[in-house]
């Protein structure tokens, strides 16, 4: 999140939020589900942590570019929502399935849900332009 911050983009905002969720969804998640060991798991975690800021930056930073500025803490108000009503279902989903069939399948779910979001952010990339490079 750091390295994030310091770097002078030469992307718009929206190739950012994408590229980020790329990075998130195959650095992040595929990892998890790959690893056999514990120690694999924890490098895994390690590396898939490095992943999550940059893209929680990156759609912050798209509200504040396409939302109007009178209305910017609606916006960040909705993506903070977005995320607790995403966690909180998710969270109950994994447990039910390490439940019925294992921790392996959990964390294969948590694949296809990024790929889905991945899937939602490319279909709706054209809608996330922001204009010329900012940040």
């Amino acid at each position: 999140g750091l390295w994030y911050g310091t770097v002078r983009w030469t992307r718009p905002m929206g190739h950012r939020f994408v590229l980020a969720l790329v990075a998130f969804v195959v650095i992040g998640t595929v990892p998890l589900a790959l690893a056999t060991t514990i120690g694999l798991m924890v490098v895994a975690v390690a590396v898939a942590g490095f992943t999550i800021a940059p893209t929680l930056v990156a759609g912050i930073g798209l509200v504040e570019a396409l939302v109007p500025a009178a209305a910017r803490t609606e916006g960040f108000t909705w993506v903070s929502t977005a995320l607790g009503a995403g966690f909180a279902p998710g969270a109950y989903l994994a447990g039910r399935i390490v439940d019925m069939s294992g921790g392996h399948r959990a964390l294969l779910t948590g694949v296809a849900t990024g790929f889905l979001a991945l899937v939602v952010a490319a279909t709706g990339a054209g809608r996330l332009r922001t204009g010329p490079p900012d940040g």
